[in-house]
């Protein structure tokens, strides 16, 4: 095989592009192309050399053969950028000339890499990052299957932080950083065209967004090598921050000084063999698919993760049977429990917390495990769990109850105890789920934000955790409040949920929290009766990790028929789950129902996304709550998004949280603030018209009865709201007068959008049309946004023709 399927560095990318608990974004460079019949920097230079050679002959000056003899130096060595800088600034018609005649290809007409094929087919991968000029990246994604009726947002590296916005968004993005062949003027081919884009204020920005890009996705080089001076310092700049993403390099035969340099700069290598065919050459592509096609199939879990020893260890060669242990359960609760805890302990330790041994131990004392966990605060004998004093029963369910502990030992602190009820410890799978929830807790302690109660301590038998007692408000109880809150009030709440979700799945141990309902969602230090503005202040802290998974989760995870099952996503529910638990798409479907939740006060109904009107039914609760027509009608579509029923289709978290910091600024008109595809669905919304919106073309429709097309669209070159309409005879026009009324209306419109500040034109004779176009920056500037010029228009070309 060409590459190593065991290697723990695929394992780890597998796992992360699978759980998308950070987004993994692709950066590809020339190697990528080259496999197409497209030059390489190397050919680049063989060329520029070639064509300079033969313009420095015998009789040349000194002066000129002393600059010859540095090229010769300069390309000796692998710095490209000196050598091209070089070039140029001593033999600039030779430099360019070679340049234009090996780059002066009908792109169009090269065949397209098939790596660049399989990127744009992959499920999770909407943002490709290039240092290539070819622009083939962005031909792939317009041919390929499931690309092509989308909306592809190109930038050049000078305009790049114009796409920070919509990659936050997960919008379909190709960042061509060094430019493309079709605007020379913006491309970057040498050291000095590098540094134009680097230093200065420009640069400043550039560096920004790079360093921003490296710190907050996982990034997987392809074809290219991170090495590079025009990659390597963003890499570097994010690491020094101490925030960075797991970044990884498919490297063909890496040597030893490659991967010395990649463990100092957090650089993760993939090694490759490439395929040597009988000519001798190497062909890269059919490898990287292998990978690729890896990421995309993987589904295999990871090892468990280890939870400090707790109790001492006890061989269960020598153990009581269960008759005697129920009597010493009687006679000395504290010292018995913590004996069975030991016996757990000891068999974990030796056969793993998920074996035949323990589970058949468990099962022989039954009976006394039972007697440990009958629990009562009242009752002298059961109100205690090992060191830890009941003081009062806080929660109960079938398979576990919570408890206000004192810990006796340490200064009476108090803490909060959750037991796995005794007949539940015999089924495995609740039995893995609880322990999954310790295991999150435990790994989330580590984590540079309070998002969990502290884990504090654990017992294996009975099975049960203490954690740290969080002072605060249910979700629950805040919505009993009822109008306590305003519309824009609900979305910062959900700002500060959804942030708290995020930063479990960042974290160290990468969890997914799987139960986000009201009752699990605790406003830190606020209680009712307490000021609105310390509730929009509180930390957000989440309880109850029983569903939980992790980055080290193995093992069997509980289905839902429990209450309030609105909230849980489809592959939750039934028998079993019906998609691997890995995936951050089941947490986005979460808060989504916890998004409705918010806007309505209402629990979202049995069935949830299933029910056949489930976005009729968010509209409806969304539009009472919202009375601006822009907004309402995005935080219905960002619902439904996020509540799809197929995994794949999700918005995840980030692409949320992105919009509604978008919707937030829109409504408290922070503009400069506001993404710029707010304003274009603005304008069509404000028509008062019904409209459909494509999120992936970033374009609206309105909807009408008559033979016509209204649609207005964001054009991220020029940053720029263009409006396209076209209007042909119906079969209630009147064939003599309808081209006569249709011009006059149309001249109408170009009038008045041209007095209104738009560039306009107009279209053909049999269809009656015209365009138009201004600038987002032109559109802001307008007190009502442009809603007047919206109404009269669409009212003008709408209208049916007496």
């Amino acid at each position: 095989m060409p590459y190593d399927s065991s290697q723990g560095t695929l394992k780890l990318l597998k796992r992360n592009y699978a759980e998308k608990t950070r987004r993994t974004i692709f950066f590809v460079g020339a190697g990528a192309s080259a496999e197409s019949g497209l030059p390489t920097w190397y050919d680049l230079r063989e060329a520029v050399h070639h064509d300079i050679d033969q313009t420095v002959d015998g009789g040349a000056s000194e002066e000129l053969l002393d600059k010859f003899r540095e090229l010769e130096v300069r390309r000796a060595t692998n710095d490209y950028w000196g050598y091209f800088e070089y070039a140029e600034e001593h033999w600039s018609t030779s430099y360019n000339d070679a340049l234009n005649k090996r780059l002066s290809l009908d792109f169009s007409k090269v065949p397209l890499p098939v790596v660049y094929e399989k990127l744009w087919s992959m499920r999770n991968n909407k943002q490709i990052v290039t240092l290539n000029v070819d622009g083939l990246i962005e031909r792939a994604f317009q041919t390929n299957e499931r690309t092509r009726q989308a909306k592809l947002l190109s930038y050049d590296g000078y305009a790049i932080t114009d796409s920070q916005a919509f990659i936050a968004k997960d919008a379909y993005c190709c960042l061509n950083l060094h430019g493309t062949v079709y605007q020379k003027s913006r491309w970057v081919m040498n050291g000095a065209e590098r540094r134009k884009l680097t230093e200065g204020a420009t640069g400043t920005k550039y560096r920004a967004f790079l360093t921003w890009l490296f710190q907050s996705h996982n990034v997987v080089f392809v074809g290219v090598n991170p090495e590079d001076v025009a990659v390597s310092p963003a890499i570097q700049e994010a690491q020094k921050t101490g925030i960075l993403g797991e970044h990884f390099w498919i490297c063909p035969a890496p040597n030893s000084e490659t991967r010395k340099w990649a463990e100092k700069n957090g650089v993760r290598i993939i090694a490759y063999t490439p395929e040597i065919l009988k000519d001798g050459s190497r062909v890269h592509s059919t490898t990287i698919c292998s990978i690729l096609d890896d990421l995309e199939q993987y589904t295999a879990p990871e090892p468990e993760v280890k939870l400090p020893i707790t109790r001492t260890e006890i061989d269960v060669e020598e153990f009581p049977e269960c008759s005697t242990l129920i009597d010493m359960i009687n006679k000395n609760r504290s010292e018995t429990i913590d004996l069975m805890a030991g016996a757990a302990t000891g068999l974990g330790c030796k056969y793993e917390f998920t074996s035949r041994q323990l589970h058949e131990f468990i099962r022989r004392n039954s009976l006394a495990i039972q007697m440990a966990t009958a629990l009562d605060s009242k009752v002298d004998g059961y109100n205690s769990l090992g060191q830890y004093k009941l003081h009062e029963k806080l929660q109960g369910s079938g398979s576990s109850s919570v408890w206000l502990v004192e810990d006796t030992t340490n200064g009476g602190d108090y803490l909060i105890a959750k037991v796995l009820n005794g007949n539940t410890h015999e089924d495995e799978t609740e039995r893995q789920s609880f322990r999954r929830g310790i295991q999150s807790m435990y790994l989330l302690n580590g984590s540079n934000s309070s998002i969990a109660p502290k884990y504090i301590d654990h017992l294996e038998l009975p099975l049960a955790v203490i954690m740290e007692h969080v002072n605060g408000s249910p979700l629950s109880e805040v919505m009993a409040m009822g109008d306590f809150c305003e519309p824009d009030d609900t979305l910062k709440m959900f700002l500060t949920i959804s942030r708290a979700v995020r930063n479990c799945h960042i974290s160290d141990g990468q969890v997914l929290h799987r139960d986000l309902k009201p009752g699990n969602i605790i406003f830190e230090d606020w209680f009712p009766g307490y000021e609105k503005s310390q509730l929009l202040e509180a930390s957000v802290r989440l309880i109850n990790f029983d569903l939980s998974w992790h980055r080290f989760s193995s093992g069997n995870t509980k289905a839902i028929s429990a209450e309030e099952t609105g909230y849980y996503a489809p592959e939750q529910k039934g028998l079993k789950n019906t998609a691997p638990p890995r995936s951050a798409s089941t947490d986005a479907y979460m808060l989504g129902m916890i998004l409705y939740y918010l806007v309505c006060s209402e629990h979202p109904p049995e069935g949830g996304a299933r029910l056949i009107d489930w976005v009729d039914q968010v509209r409806r609760v969304v539009n009472r709550r919202f009375k601006n027509r822009t907004v309402s009608n995005r935080v219905t579509r960002l619902i439904d998004l996020m509540t799809r029923q197929e995994m794949n289709e999700r918005l995840d978290i980030e692409a949320a949280q992105a919009e509604v910091e978008s919707l937030l600024n829109f409504m408290k008109r922070d503009f400069h603030k506001v993404d710029h595809d707010v304003f274009v669905e603005n304008l069509i919304a404000t028509s008062g018209r019904d409209y459909s919106w494509d999120v992936d073309k970033i374009e609206g429709k309105i909807r009408t009865s008559i033979q016509a097309e209204f649609l207005i669209r964001y054009q991220p070159k020029g940053m720029s709201c263009e409006i396209e309409f076209s209007r042909s005879r119906g079969d209630a026009d009147t064939r003599a007068t309808f081209g006569p009324k249709i011009n006059k209306k149309i001249s109408e419109s170009i009038q008045s959008l041209k007095d209104a500040g738009w560039i306009c034109e107009e279209g053909g004779a049999v269809i009656r049309s015209l365009k138009a176009k201004i600038k987002i920056s032109d559109l802001i500037a307008k007190t009502d946004l442009g809603a007047s010029e919206m109404n009269t228009l669409s009212g003008r070309l709408l209208a049916n023709f007496d």
